[in-house]
């Protein structure tokens, strides 16, 4: 669905339709009576619209937006939504949602002929400040975070209330996303092959999909949905969410997949983007780790559907800018080389407080049994040896924070007051010395970048054997050469005696070794 209630440029534009005052009376005269009936001064601006007309009109009380469903429409499907805000706002009151204003008797929306004298029903509701988040551009995490919290705040407060699908809101149900799979001919060669593999994995979990709790979803919160205001000199406010139109009845998931969908896309960062909202919703609603492992897939079946079907709409409608809006940002994320879909899960559960594996506290409280144990990995005792501090307030190394030189690499020790060829130096340590692009989170050179230390450093004598301290086989043996990477790495694969696998990790060797 479209922007219809924000104050920012609309997504399709016309002439204003002269109300009041004199003028031409353009094509939308048919709206003069609701013009009088609201107070509407001057004229109206369309608003963009997949379906319905959306216009904006100021009244002496602030602006509002007039909404027209397509002729012939149903009207339970218009009391349904209003039914479904006043409920919402009935629920959680400080939610951002569209405050409906009364037609006549009990109801918000009337019939209304036409130029053509087709029956539509028009509404009225108060418009927000703002501009959709699709204009604004992506937004940083706190803003991400804000909307993930709105958003399990929404599916709250519709949680009790029951919602009758729209026909026209089928297609976008994401638990029936597979419709597509017969239509992939619509795009070609290697995106064709990438949007069948995303089906495949859809196909794979629906099974557990299906067998989650379902509720009154809001099911389209997508970019042009939500609308922002931005701010001088701190981050916008989340100012409104609209377009009630595609509720439909399903998981929570599905909710969320949706609006991250659209709220990640074009961002420098999305796996950060992303983990942000998700935090956001599960502060407020407390997520399960099987819903988390489906968000990701989710997110990238729902942007199959959304380029699947503008390819099929845009041969139909192809003056039509709306249909194809979403469809180039949508395939730089779909095809972007730098999202690792593999660890996304536990980059989600991290952000959300969860183990990152179900097993994972059994495998720690093992190891904890299990010290004093193991055998030793170098051929020397490790206590006593001097720590060296290279975090941020100790080190001054690199001088240049954006180039780590090959003779500082070499003399760490040294360049910290170091003269013991042992040391060891600290994990969980925040430092410079990740200075490479590989390093960054973005494509500039100022872009954020990793910055913790996620090992334990044991400096010696090259050619020092390094050994395993218990029982294992390899999972990876090589040499990587990148600029500041490993060089030799080895990676071990364990398990417990209950079967539970974990991995060590062995960086940093000699190249030949490993």
């Amino acid at each position: 669905m479209a922007p219809a209630d924000s104050t920012g440029p609309e997504t399709t534009s016309v002439e204003p339709v002269q109300l009041h005052g004199g003028g031409t009376m353009m094509e939308h005269v048919w709206l003069r009576g609701v013009a009088e009936q609201f107070g509407i001064e001057g004229g109206l601006r369309q608003l963009g619209g997949e379906y319905d007309l959306n216009f904006r009109g100021r009244t002496s009380e602030g602006d509002v937006i007039v909404k027209a469903m397509r002729p012939q429409g149903e009207p339970a499907l218009v009391d349904q939504q209003c039914a479904a805000i006043n409920h919402a706002l009935a629920a959680d009151p400080t939610l951002p949602l569209p405050r409906l204003l009364p037609a006549e008797g009990n109801r918000f929306w009337q019939h209304v002929a036409d130029a053509q004298g087709r029956q539509r029903m028009v509404w009225v509701q108060r418009a927000f400040k703002g501009i959709p988040m699709g204009e604004a551009g992506p937004q940083p995490p706190a803003v991400l975070s804000e909307l993930g919290a709105l958003t399990a705040r929404l599916d709250l407060a519709l949680r009790a209330f029951e919602v009758t699908a729209a026909p026209d809101a089928a297609k976008w149900d994401l638990t029936q996303a597979g419709w597509i799979k017969p239509h992939l001919d619509v795009l070609d060669g290697s995106r064709r092959a990438l949007v069948a593999d995303i089906v495949a994995a859809f196909e794979t979990l629906k099974p557990t999909l299906d067998t989650l709790p379902r509720q009154t979803i809001h099911n389209d919160l997508n970019d042009f949905n939500i609308l922002v205001e931005p701010r001088l000199g701190e981050p916008a406010r989340i100012s409104g969410l609209i377009d009630f139109g595609d509720m439909t009845n399903g998981p929570r998931v599905c909710e969320i997949a949706i609006a991250t969908a659209y709220a990640i896309l074009d961002h420098e960062t999305p796996e950060a983007a992303l983990a942000a909202f998700v935090a956001g919703y599960h502060g407020i609603s407390a997520l399960s780790a099987e819903e988390i492992g489906l968000i990701w897939p989710l997110v990238r079946m729902r942007l199959a559907v959304s380029v699947v079907n503008s390819t099929i709409e845009a041969k139909s409608r192809p003056d039509d800018p709306y249909v194809t809006i979403s469809q180039a940002p949508a395939w730089r994320l779909l095809e972007n080389p730098a999202i690792d879909g593999d660890l996304m899960g536990v980059r989600l559960r991290n952000a959300c407080g969860l183990p990152v594996t179900d097993a994972a506290g059994c495998i720690a409280s093992w190891i904890a049994k299990q010290r004093g144990s193991f055998a030793p990995v170098l051929g020397r005792a490790l206590d006593g040896l001097p720590v060296g501090s290279l975090g941020v307030a100790e080190s001054t190394v690199p001088q240049n924070p954006f180039e780590l030189r090959a003779e500082e690499a070499r003399n760490l020790g040294t360049n910290i007051g170091i003269t013991s060829e042992w040391w060891l130096g600290q994990y969980g340590e925040p430092r410079l010395v990740y200075t490479d692009k590989a390093f960054r989170k973005g494509l500039w050179l100022a872009s954020n970048r990793r910055t913790i230390h996620m090992a334990v450093d044991v400096f010696g004598p090259a050619g020092e054997p390094v050994r395993a301290p218990l029982a294992g086989k390899v999972a990876l043996a090589e040499n990587r050469k990148g600029h500041l990477d490993y060089g030799g790495v080895v990676i071990l694969e364990h398990r417990t005696p209950a079967g539970d696998v974990f991995h060590t990790l062995y960086g940093h060797l000699a190249a030949d070794g490993a």
